[in-house]
């Protein structure tokens, strides 16, 4: 089933940081911590099932969730604002030896986290404490 709480925002490769990544896929942001930042707790952010980023250098990603309301992160189908089917293909990706935070309380599906090369790093705490 397809979580629709809170206001939704989109990240699409095809994006731009400088939209303001609510309303429909034209206005999506480029970047999940871009993307972020317009959320709050319970807010929900459609990934496109295209998007596909590379961050240089160690990257932390900080949901607004919390443990009563928290962010859904959802990787979806960008054929239909708001989307109507879920995917399992969008790709987030930190290059070199580079360590990749993602803190905060959240639901995440659909979304591949790639720490670089030469035994990087993912940490991932999913919750408030």
């Amino acid at each position: 089933t397809m979580h629709t709480g809170g206001i939704p925002a989109r990240v699409s490769t095809d994006g731009s940081d400088a939209d303001t990544g609510l309303t429909d896929w034209s206005n999506a942001k480029a970047t999940l911590a871009n993307a972020m930042s317009v959320m709050s707790a319970g807010d929900t952010l459609y990934i496109s099932q295209s998007h596909s980023e590379t961050t240089n250098g160690a990257t932390t990603f900080t949901s607004t969730g919390t443990a009563a309301n928290p962010c859904y992160f959802i990787c979806a189908d960008d054929g239909a604002a708001p989307p109507t089917a879920l995917a399992t293909t969008a790709l987030v990706v930190t290059s070199g030896n580079s360590l990749m935070n993602f803190v905060g309380v959240s639901y995440v599906y659909g979304v591949k986290f790639h720490c670089g090369t030469n035994s990087s790093v993912f940490n991932c705490l999913l919750n408030d404490s």
